[in-house]
């Protein structure tokens, strides 16, 4: 048995009145991302690592990527 696993993160600026948009944007952002990165996934785990208020009415978002391969043998 042979699993893989990546492990990144990427930085995503939200709006806050946009909030929701935002994060479906940033999750099909960092589903590509991962996908590209190493391949074929079988499945994609977000998990919101910080949010940090910026000057403006924004807040930056670290979110790491987990993702594991559907490879079994």
């Amino acid at each position: 048995t042979k699993k893989a696993s990546a492990h990144g993160s990427l930085r995503v600026a939200l709006d806050r009145d946009e909030k929701s948009e935002a994060d479906l944007e940033a999750r099909k952002a960092l589903t590509a991302w991962a996908k590209e990165v190493r391949g074929e996934w079988a499945d994609v785990v977000f998990k919101i690592v910080s949010y940090e208020a910026t000057g403006d009415d924004r807040v930056e978002t670290t979110v790491r990527v987990e993702a594991k391969s559907a490879a079994r043998h």
